[in-house]
């Protein structure tokens, strides 16, 4: 199979009739526009993106407390009667 060296054509429908927008060059990566597309509903996203992530700060109390549930339930597991 080989590479597609032909231009990819973009289209849209308005009023009923497809309306060239432009075209993309798979060789040279180039995107060509020629005519505003039209958006209906929604706005136009970006195309870029950021990540963030909330940082949460836990009392001390909370902390003690996680590590002390922790550490009994570990003793717990380990001194199991066995019967």
């Amino acid at each position: 199979m080989g590479d597609r060296i032909a231009l990819t054509q973009i289209e849209q429908m308005k009023d009923g009739k497809y309306v060239k927008l432009g075209h993309y060059d798979t060789v040279n990566d180039n995107l060509t526009w020629y005519e505003d597309a039209k958006w209906i509903g929604e706005p136009i996203y970006s195309c870029r993106y950021t990540l963030s992530s909330p940082i949460y700060l836990v009392g001390i109390k909370y902390v003690l407390l996680s590590f002390l549930c922790f550490s009994v339930m570990v003793i717990t597991v380990k001194t199991r009667v066995v019967e």
